[in-house]
C-alpha cells in the first residue's frame, strides 16, 4: 500500500489542517502544496479526503480564465502562470479528477485557449540569443505531459492537434539539443540529462519521452515527409537503436523506453510512398530484430526486415502485403491505448 510508505507517511503528517502544506498563501515551492501533490500523484496515491483538502486549497489558487497563480495576497493573484497550470492539471488527473469537476474543464480550456505554436512566458528564455525555441521549453512540456493523461472524453481532437504540434520541436531538438553556443551552433542543454524526481519547473529527457507515444511518432514521421516532399529526391529514415552510454540506454535500462516495432516501421514506409511519389523513400535499421533495436518478435523480425530492405531497393509496397503475425495485435493494442489519451505505454510489451 502506497499510504503505508514511510515517506508518503511523512509528507502526509506534516499537512496543516487546513490542507496546505508549507507556506499558506504559495503554491510554487518545493516545501508548498503543490509539490507534495505532485510527488504523491507521481508516486501513485490515490484521491482521500486528506488530498481532497489539498485540492480544495488548490483551487483557491485558480482563476476566473481556469488558470493558477502561484502566489496569493490578500484577494489579489499573482498574473497567470500556464506551466503551473499544467502542472496542477496532471496532478488532477493522475489524484482521479476528471471533467465531472468544472474547475478541471476550466483548466483545460485556459491552456488551449492560450497557445499559439507554444506558450509565452515571462520568463523565458532569459537570454534569446543562446535559445533555439522562441516559446517556452520546459513550461512547455508540463503542459503536454498534462494533456497526456486527459481521459478520452476530455482528449479531443484539439487537444490531440496541440499535442502533435508542440511536439515536434521536442523532436527536431533531439529533446534537450536547444541551446546555442558562442557560434550560434546547436548544443545540448546537459542538465535534461540529470534525472530527478519529481520535477517542478525544471524539465528534463524523461518528461518529454513520457509525453512522445508510439503512435505520435509515426504521425510526426508521415508529416515530416509531407513538409519536405518538394525539397528533397529521396528520405531516409533510421530508427532509433539503444547505443551505451546515452540517454536512451539510461531509460532503456529502466524499462522506460523500447526500440520501435518494425510495424511501425513499415507503417511508415507505406504512407511515405503514398504521400512521396516518385521520392525516393528508405530505411536503414541499425541492430534490428534486437531487443535494442526495432523490433516485434523473434518469429517475424527476420521477414519483416526483408521486407524493408527489399521496399528500399526496389520501392515497392506489395512486399509488405503478405506480411503477418500474431504479435501485430499487441502493436495494435498499443497504439490503441495510447490514442485514447492514457500516454506512452513503453513498458507494455518488450
Amino acid at each position: 500500500m502506497i499510504a503505508k510508505q514511510d515517506i508518503v507517511k511523512k509528507i502526509l503528517s506534516s499537512q496543516d489542517e487546513k490542507g496546505f502544506w508549507g507556506t499558506p498563501t504559495k503554491l510554487w515551492g518545493y516545501q508548498n502544496t503543490v509539490f507534495q501533490l505532485l510527488l504523491l500523484s507521481e508516486l501513485g496515491f490515490k484521491r482521500n479526503s486528506r488530498i481532497e483538502k489539498a485540492v480544495e486549497f488548490t483551487f483557491d489558487f485558480q482563476s476566473n480564465d481556469g488558470s493558477f497563480a502561484s502566489v496569493l495576497k490578500g484577494k489579489k493573484k499573482s498574473p497567470n502562470e500556464f506551466c503551473l497550470t499544467g502542472i496542477i492539471l496532471k496532478c488532477l488527473l493522475l489524484l482521479g479528477y476528471n471533467d465531472s469537476d468544472s474547475r478541471v474543464k476550466k483548466a483545460v480550456t485556459f491552456l488551449t485557449s492560450t497557445e499559439d505554436e507554444g506558450w509565452s512566458c515571462n520568463w523565458y528564455p532569459m537570454e534569446k540569443d543562446k535559445v533555439i525555441p522562441e516559446k517556452c521549453y520546459m513550461g512547455g512540456i508540463k503542459v503536454l505531459a498534462a494533456f497526456s493523461k486527459l481521459p478520452p472524453s476530455m482528449a479531443t481532437g484539439k487537444v490531440q492537434d496541440i499535442i502533435s504540434r508542440n511536439a515536434e520541436p521536442y523532436l527536431e531538438n533531439r529533446i534537450y539539443w536547444y541551446r546555442k553556443d558562442k557560434k550560434g551552433k546547436r548544443t545540448k542543454k546537459p542538465s535534461w540529462a540529470r534525472f530527478a524526481f519529481p520535477l517542478f519547473w525544471q524539465s528534463d529527457a524523461l518528461d518529454v519521452l513520457d509525453v512522445l507515444t508510439e503512435k505520435k511518432s509515426i504521425d510526426d514521421a508521415i508529416k515530416t515527409v509531407k513538409k519536405i516532399k518538394n525539397t528533397t529526391d529521396v528520405v531516409s529514415f533510421n530508427p532509433v537503436n539503444v547505443q551505451r552510454n546515452t540517454v536512451v540506454s539510461f531509460l532503456w535500462n529502466r524499462k522506460q523506453y523500447r526500440p520501435p516495432w518494425l510495424f511501425s516501421v513499415v507503417e511508415i514506409l507505406k504512407e511515405s510512398k503514398k504521400i512521396a511519389g516518385n521520392i525516393h523513400i528508405k530505411c536503414d535499421i541499425a541492430g534490428g530484430g534486437n531487443i535494442r533495436g526495432a523490433h516485434n518478435c523473434k518469429g517475424c523480425d527476420k521477414e519483416y526486415l526483408k521486407a524493408i530492405a527489399d521496399f528500399s531497393l526496389n520501392q515497392d509496397v506489395n512486399v509488405f502485403k503478405k506480411l503477418k503475425c500474431n504479435c501485430k495485435e499487441m502493436w495494435v493494442d498499443q497504439i490503441d491505448l495510447e490514442d485514447m489519451g492514457f500516454g506512452s505505454l513503453v513498458n507494455m510489451y518488450g
